[in-house]
């Protein structure tokens, strides 16, 4: 009795130990990077880091409208359409895989595929294409992930009720997966904002304003990654460096905080 619970106390207060390491590690971070970031931050570089942001927001924007639909209709297919069976788990296989595979080969991938195989230009919008590739598994399973904890006797009821099954994803299954489909949203815009390996080959260098998405341009981890590569690194890039990180840190914030207002505008609108 008295092992048992010493175990308890043990493994409670362990858990106790780990969220509030967790919690200082997270903030430990984010504070260096707020400190070391406002020492550099002034007007000149907000002025000439708007390009980086622009293009930056351009191919947050065009990966999403890529992968989302993809994605959701990818997990809604298997999970209420389907049959079931070695090609389905073959393809769950698969992207549980993908999203294992280093960035690297994504860059690779999107360089042969849609720069040589396809002929585009080195642009915003085939990094856009490259960006919807990689983060393409992390919506599925999200999705599939969201649609499986919604009880079976309610979409059978649905059903019953004579409802179409277009009828019951549509009102039933989306509406009740939704938390599940906007974290998969968060956690792809932070993937997007802080990539470069997998978008460095098919974006180009071009640190200038991104007049359309078919134009060569840098992104703000792109631009971020090329100064830590410079001479210039030594004598001041570092603090460049970090007040760059600040603005990247500060609009994956923004960016999750506007996905949660939608979130909750949905939610508010259907009434749940």
């Amino acid at each position: 009795m008295l092992n048992h619970k010493f175990g308890i106390n043990f493994v409670k207060y362990a858990m106790y130990l780990s969220l509030i390491l967790l919690i200082a590690f997270i903030a430990l971070i984010i504070g260096y990077i707020v400190l070391e970031g406002l020492a550099q931050l002034n007007l000149d570089l907000l002025i000439s880091s708007n390009p980086l942001i622009v293009s930056t927001l351009m191919l947050i924007g065009i990966a999403l409208i890529v992968a989302i639909p993809l994605g959701i209709f990818s997990a809604i297919y298997m999970q209420m359409y389907a049959k079931q069976g070695r090609i389905i788990s073959l393809i769950r296989f698969s992207i549980d895989s993908l999203t294992g595979i280093p960035s690297i080969i994504y860059g690779l991938f999107a360089l042969s595929f849609f720069i040589y195989y396809f002929g585009l230009n080195r642009s915003i919008f085939a990094a856009g294409l490259a960006m919807a590739i990689v983060i393409l598994p992390v919506l599925i399973k999200n999705t599939e992930e969201a649609i499986k904890t919604i009880e079976r006797s309610q979409i059978e009821a649905s059903l019953a009720l004579g409802a179409t099954k277009y009828d019951t994803v549509t009102k039933v299954v989306v509406p009740f997966c939704l938390d599940g489909i906007i974290n998969g949203v968060i956690l792809s815009i932070g993937r997007i904002i802080g990539e470069t390996a997998a978008i460095m080959f098919v974006i180009g260098t071009l640190n200038g304003f991104p007049t359309s998405i078919f134009e060569p341009s840098a992104t703000l981890a792109t631009h971020l990654y090329l100064i830590l590569q410079e001479p210039t690194y030594a004598q001041g890039g570092i603090q460049e460096a970090y007040s760059l990180a600040l603005i990247l840190l500060l609009i994956v914030i923004i960016l999750n905080v506007l996905v949660k207002f939608v979130e909750k505008y949905f939610k508010k609108k259907r009434g749940y």
